[in-house]
């Protein structure tokens, strides 16, 4: 539960009035869903928000967890990530239904737009004009309530408290381990080697001998179970190496 933390005022940029998905009902649970857009879930953390609902603002946040929605949270709330982008650029908001919902899988590219850490930019060196032009045609795929997320996001403002980002993802600030999640990823690997060949073995003892001839794969169970242990033994040698 966050305690302490006001609502605070939900600034939209000059050339766009309060988009309709920004508009939600009353919320009475968090959805089992993803909302339909991003902009979609922000009103609901906001609204969440302004009724003091801290826990269901920071359930809902979590629930929809991704790669792109970390990258946005993080590209805001970062002092030390700056923006080569400003709000001062010409777009028009995406008219096309399909569009809504856009957002979801373009978060993953604000990278493009900011001194993201260990993402570079390949936009990092382009013209000034060349970089805006870029940045109109990529607000412009989006509908007015998505964009409106992006000019909030280079301008470093959320719309809801940062805090409600922080508890949800206490890990947001942390420097990047490489070295650590190789070793995550590692273990990852050998747990499902581990599972793999004890269900293999399970296989094999449950194999009867006429079954084994059967197969004319595997001359000998007994010889096929030992060299199934040692693979196995070699796989928990390995496990405990990366715990």
């Amino acid at each position: 539960m966050i305690f302490g933390i006001g609502k605070p005022k939900i600034q939209m940029p000059n050339n766009a009035g309060r988009p309709q998905e920004w508009t939600t009902t009353n919320p009475t649970t968090p959805p089992r869903t993803r909302p339909k857009s991003v902009a979609e879930m922000c009103a609901l953390i906001s609204e969440f928000e302004r009724q003091e609902r801290y826990a269901d603002a920071v359930a809902l946040l979590k629930m929809n967890a991704s790669p792109g929605v970390k990258v946005w949270l993080r590209s805001v709330i970062d002092a030390n990530i700056a923006w080569r982008v400003d709000t001062n650029v010409d777009w028009e908001p995406c008219q096309f239904e399909e569009s809504r919902g856009a957002l979801w899988e373009n978060l993953r590219k604000i990278y493009l737009w900011c001194d993201f850490p260990g993402i570079p930019s390949p936009l990092a060196n382009v013209p000034e004009q060349k970089l805006y032009r870029k940045w109109g045609d990529f607000l412009s795929e989006h509908s007015a309530g998505e964009a409106s997320i992006l000019l909030m996001a280079c301008a470093k403002r959320l719309p809801f408290h940062p805090d409600i980002a922080m508890e949800a993802f206490p890990e947001l600030l942390g420097p990047v381990d490489q070295s650590e999640l190789q070793r995550q990823n590692a273990r990852r690997l050998a747990e499902r080697e581990v599972g793999r060949l004890l269900a293999e073995k399970t296989r094999l003892e449950n194999l009867t001998e006429s079954e084994v001839a059967a197969t004319q794969i595997l001359k000998n169970k007994h010889a096929a179970m030992e060299r199934m242990n040692e693979l196995l033994a070699a796989a928990h040698r390995r496990l405990n190496e990366l715990s």
